[in-house]
């Protein structure tokens, strides 16, 4: 899909000038393919560096590509959070209701990430719209320790049949003013502080 090429090549774009403080914009390229490590983590196999859409080019990225895995998301029609709140009322009454399209994201995501014990990350579009990143609650509240208070409005998504742990929907842009690499490259797997 020509929409979601483009799209994934400026995120990568503007992720490279995020991550090196806007000296360079090829640190990050997208995956032409993720089928292969797909394929064979589903026979037990791991493959470095070939989860999500994004992978580092360049070794000075690892510290992102090593602790995320990210899917690019653009050229979807008529998908809304809020198809997860308000799906159609007749599929509350069945075992198991139609998949909404963000659901299927989270699908995704989760399992490239759970395969490469990363945090899945989800960076979206929708038409005539502003981009949009989708991290895990708990890496959501990592970054808050380190950042302070995150001033711009959140979405914050609980479970549901097919969205098995919390994720807090973010503005892109306000994202990458808060969050610095510095994070990333300093990382470790202590957990959050409790408050």
């Amino acid at each position: 899909m020509a929409k979601g090429s483009t799209f994934e090549r400026e995120i990568c774009t503007e992720l490279s000038l995020w991550w090196s403080n806007g000296k360079r914009d090829d640190i990050f390229w997208r995956h032409d393919s993720g089928s292969r490590a797909k394929g064979r983590s589903r026979k037990g196999k791991k493959t470095f560096g070939a989860y999500g859409d994004l992978k580092a080019t360049d070794p000075i990225g690892l510290p992102l590509t090593n602790i995320t895995t990210i899917e690019m998301k653009r050229g979807y029609k008529n998908w809304s959070f809020l198809d997860v709140l308000d799906h159609p009322p007749k599929q509350w009454n069945q075992e198991q209701r139609t998949k909404q399209i963000f659901e299927t994201f989270v699908e995704q995501v989760v399992e490239d990430a759970e395969t490469a014990n990363t945090y899945p990350v989800i960076i979206a579009k929708r038409d005539k719209r502003q981009k949009i990143i989708v991290l895990p609650e708990e890496l959501f509240w990592l970054l808050e320790d380190v950042f302070g208070r995150y001033e711009g409005f959140t979405i914050s998504m609980t479970t549901s049949e097919y969205i098995k742990r919390n994720f807090i929907a973010l503005n892109f842009g306000l994202f990458l003013k808060w969050c610095k690499p510095s994070y990333f490259i300093n990382y470790n797997k202590k957990k959050r502080r409790k408050k």
